[in-house]
């Protein structure tokens, strides 16, 4: 981020839970923190179908570095199955 850009509020959250959606132009994300099926906070991120892109591969990248590192990260089946539907 750049140094010289001034946040008036800077939020974070932990998220256990994503939903996506889009269009033809931009892209929804809804990080959620859920526990025992309430969500407690969420956030939704919109952005350009280029963003997007940019930020899977900036996240592939960081998945391969952090396998290279500690081993691969494994994904559980169901959630595996569910990914390949979409």
């Amino acid at each position: 981020m750049d140094e010289n850009v001034k946040l008036e509020e800077e939020k974070e959250l932990y998220s256990n839970r994503l939903e996506l959606s889009g269009s033809v132009y931009d892209f929804q994300l809804d990080f959620m923190k859920v526990y025992k099926k309430d969500v407690k906070d969420s956030v939704k991120i919109f952005m350009s179908p280029q963003q997007a892109k940019s930020v899977c591969m900036m996240l592939t990248k960081s998945v391969e570095k952090y396998e290279d590192t500690f081993g691969e990260i494994n994904i559980n089946p169901k959630t595996n199955a569910e990914l390949n539907k979409q």
